[in-house]
Parts: structure tokens; C-alpha cells; sequence
């Protein structure tokens, strides 16, 4: 089969790659112009362009969620030949875009639960996890290289139940380490802080319940476990599921923090707290927490010189989220 691959950073590098040497599967990266020199090593064809009418098998969007529709457009224009459609973005919302801009094309979305990094010009993976996909289309048409990538596997039955099952992942102390410049272990194990996460997190299940989605489990991480979990005292809660954040990623820049750093003027925060936001207005369930997250974290977006005000002042920055939670 052959595959394009839409987005050359760690996840589209790494994914190429297993297609490529794992699965046996002719795959082509489309990057940026500027991206291709540092591609060379990788055993697949890299590009910047596409062929008009080109036929491929599977496209696979890798790129961030606030360059989907940018990527979906250059595709679409490109006039190719397609069967399936792949969306590999976190949070929700970005399946929505692609599966409009290709009407009548299969889609899947898929999500991985390996952590994947850029070091010395090269993906490196993390040791434990796997991936996941999910289709509202027939499963038999999948593709066979889901089967040859040599990793776990879980094919999970709805696709909101995916994109919601790895937001529990993502959401938990992402937005609050990129605003404080602090990393997981340090949100943590300060107890105001941890505290409003666990209250955002509990909003984000109530919304999720509201809507009637049910969570599933995803490779290495028995999520609908972790979910039932925040239903426990905060003391019980920092011990069990603190601990997790912590040997998993405490030691690691979450996604909005490795983004904020980078000064990318466009942040991930819109699918991840602003879906929270967006769930709960479609059901009527208040979620100030995570409106205050996406606010300010909109705020320091649109204007990096205000985050001296929210980096490392972690009591300060309690205080204020606390306070937003009374304001529903």
C-alpha cells in the first residue's frame, strides 16, 4: 500500500518510519521546504510538495491540531486519489475538519500512547505503550498495516470514546505546567495547584458523562480505572493518580509547554481545555476551571510579554484558579 504521511515532526517521523520498516508500506512525508534537509537520514521519501493526482492508499495527518485545516486544504487541492483519511491529532475537534474537508472517504482517528521526542535529529520513542484508532465507518476496511506496525493494539468502538479516553491523558496537567513554565511532578506535589486540577478533571467527567461517552482503555493506561479514580478524596487522588503523572511524564514539558517555549503563536489548548468548555455548553454543565485554563491560556498566546506574570508563581497562580472555580 501506499501511504502519505501529512506533518514531519516526532510523531510523523516515527510513524513513517514503522510503516516503512515494520509494516513493509511505501510511505511519503510531506514537510516544509525547511524541514527537508533534516529528513534525509529517514528511509523514507520526504516531500514538499505533492503530485497532482497522485494515488495513495492512506493519508495520515500528523500535524497539530491548529494546522489541520491548513494541511487538509493542501491536500484537498492537490487533487489526489484516496481511500482513507487518518486524523492523529490530540483533543477534539480536528476529526471534524478533515472528515468535511474529504466527504465520502473512510476516516479513522488514531492515537498513540507512546511518547515520542526529537533528540539528536532523530524520533525516539519511549518505552511502553501503543496505539489506538477508532472508525464510525466498517472496521473490515481498515488497513492490514494496523496488524504489522509490531506494537500493542486497541481498536476502540466509538470515535469520541477514543478522542475522550486520551484527553484524560493529555488534559491533567498540561495547561497549568505551560502557564506556571513548571513540569508535572511540580504541579503535583503542590497541594492548591493539584488541587484545581482535580477539580478541572472532575468537570471534564461530569461533561463526558453528560454526553454519554464512555471511556476506553488505551495501551498501557487502564483509563476507565484513572477515571473512576477523581470520584476519590483529593488525599487519595494525589497518591494514586499523582503517582502515574509522575513516573509517566513528571519529568517531561507537556505539549503546551514545549509549544509556549518554541513561541508558536498558536497553541493545542482550543482541542484540549476548549473541548472540556465545549462539552459542558453543549450540556449545560458549568466548567470555570477549565474556561480559566483556556482564557489565559489564550491570553499568553496572543501575547508572550504577559507570562512573566503566571511563571513559577505557583501560589499566586492557585490563588487565582481557585478563585475562578467559585465564579460559575
Amino acid at each position: 500500500m501506499s501511504v502519505l504521511i501529512v506533518g514531519a515532526g516526532a510523531i510523523g517521523q516515527w510513524l513513517g518510519a514503522l510503516l516503512h520498516e515494520s509494516a513493509g508500506e511505501s510511505v511519503t512525508l510531506l514537510a516544509r521546504p525547511r524541514q527537508l534537509p533534516d529528513l534525509a537520514h529517514l528511509p523514507m521519501r520526504s516531500v514538499s510538495q505533492l503530485e497532482a493526482e497522485a494515488r495513495f492508499d492512506d493519508v495520515i495527518f500528523t500535524v497539530k491540531a491548529f494546522q489541520v485545516e491548513e494541511a487538509a486544504l493542501q491536500v484537498a487541492e492537490a487533487g489526489l486519489h484516496l481511500k482513507r483519511i487518518w486524523g492523529f491529532q490530540n483533543g477534539m475537534g480536528s476529526d471534524e475538519v478533515l472528515a468535511s474537508r474529504f466527504p465520502g472517504l473512510w476516516f479513522g482517528a488514531m492515537t498513540t500512547t507512546i511518547p515520542v521526542y526529537i533528540e539528536n535529529g532523530r524520533p525516539q520513542p519511549g518505552p511502553r505503550g501503543g496505539l489506538a484508532w477508532a472508525t464510525k465507518h466498517e472496521r473490515f476496511l481498515a488497513p492490514g498495516w494496523l496488524l504489522r506496525l509490531g506494537l500493542p493494539m486497541t481498536a476502540v468502538g466509538r470515535v469520541d470514546s477514543l478522542k475522550c479516553s486520551k484527553l484524560l491523558l493529555n488534559v491533567t496537567c498540561n495547561s497549568s505546567c505551560a502557564l506556571l513554565d513548571m513540569l508535572p511532578v511540580e504541579v503535583v506535589h503542590h497541594g492548591p495547584m493539584f488541587s484545581f486540577e482535580l477539580a478541572c478533571l472532575r468537570e471534564f467527567l461530569a461533561v463526558v458523562k453528560a454526553n454519554r461517552i464512555p471511556f476506553a482503555d488505551l495501551p498501557n493506561y487502564k483509563v476507565t480505572q484513572m477515571a473512576a479514580l477523581a470520584y476519590l478524596p483529593n488525599i487519595a487522588i494525589r497518591s494514586l493518580l499523582g503517582s502515574k503523572i509522575t513516573k509517566a511524564r513528571g519529568q517531561k514539558p507537556p505539549s503546551l509547554l514545549v509549544d509556549l517555549r518554541a513561541g508558536r503563536p498558536q497553541s493545542e489548548v482550543e482541542v484540549l481545555n476548549g473541548a472540556v468548555v465545549r462539552l459542558g455548553e453543549k450540556s449545560g454543565i458549568p466548567t470555570p476551571g477549565n474556561r480559566w485554563l483556556l482564557e489565559n491560556m489564550r491570553a499568553v498566546v496572543a501575547d508572550n510579554s504577559l507570562w512573566p506574570r503566571y511563571r513559577g508563581q505557583i501560589d499566586e497562580v492557585a490563588r487565582q484558579a481557585l478563585q475562578a472555580l467559585k465564579t460559575k
